[in-house]
Parts: C-alpha cells; structure tokens; sequence
C-alpha cells in the first residue's frame, strides 16, 4: 500500500487509507484513490507554480508592449489662454503643454474672437520646444505697427505629435 501525504487533507473515514477506495465527485459517489488524488493535486501544484512564473516574467513584457503602444499613439493636447495686453503692436506669450511630448510636436493657434481690432490680427507658434512654445500675436493692418490693447481674449492652441 502506497505511502502519501495526501497534502493534509484527512481521509473520509477512519478506515479510509492511502491506496484504497475513496469517494468523491460533485455527487460524492465517484470511487478514486487517494494516489490519484495526491498525483492531481501534485499536478495542479506544478501547473500553478508555473503559471505564477510565467506571470513574474511576462510583467516585464507587458510593460514594454505599454510602452511602445504609447511610442505607436497620437498625442494630441489642447487650451486657450486669456490673452491682456496694453498699447502693443505685438504680442507673446509662453505656453507650457503640461506635458512633455517625445519630441516637437507641430503647434497650431487661434484667435476665437473675431470682433473689433482683434479681427485684424493673427496668430502663430513659434519657438516650439517638447514641453512649450511661444505663441506670437500680432497686428496685421498699417504693415503690423498700428498699437491695439486687448482684455482677456481668448486664443484657442492644439499640439499634436505624431511618431
């Protein structure tokens, strides 16, 4: 009669040996061996060993495939400032993106009002860097010389870098 652990678990019965006649199943009438018993367990052991290994080492992988779907991914980023100026024919002001993209992403701008003198000025990024730009406002009439003041106009920018 063979000689097992049986992984702690007792026998059904005080009669109930390794190598003799078990039950069990979802019924709890299936006859099985505790042998057979102590060889699954063992195989199932083994099998949850591996996996937990195979976890440890693929948590690296997948922190590696993140990476380069954020490399692979469009980054697009967006505001407006309240621009306040006084007697000026031009304008800058430095914006950070709140983010630092891999490299200089391309920078659009807009004025998003079109009222008054601010409808004969434009916009434009210049100076772009990975983590800010400078946007340039200026005047477009009387070859850009002609002064303006602005309050709190709103001038809309998008940075977007595509790998």
């Amino acid at each position: 009669m063979p000689q097992t652990p049986n992984y702690g678990f007792d026998y059904e019965e005080p009669t109930s040996l390794p190598g003799t006649t078990l039950t069990g199943g979802v019924m709890g009438d299936s006859p099985i061996l505790a042998v057979q018993v102590d060889t699954t367990m063992a195989s199932v052991e083994a099998l949850a060993n591996a996996t937990a290994a195979d976890v440890v080492t693929n948590t690296g992988d997948i922190a590696a495939v993140t990476s380069d779907v954020a490399d692979l991914t469009d980054w697009t980023v967006t505001g407006t400032e309240l621009i306040t100026f006084t007697n000026q024919a031009s304008h800058t002001v430095i914006i950070p993106y709140g983010i630092t993209f891999p490299s200089r992403p391309m920078v659009v701008t807009n004025i998003d009002s079109g009222a008054g003198v601010v409808a004969r000025w434009g916009s434009r990024a210049i100076s772009i860097q990975d983590s800010q730009f400078t946007m340039f406002l200026f005047a477009t009439d009387d070859n850009g010389t002609e002064t303006q003041t602005w309050s709190d106009i709103p001038v809309s920018w998008m940075a977007t870098y595509r790998p």
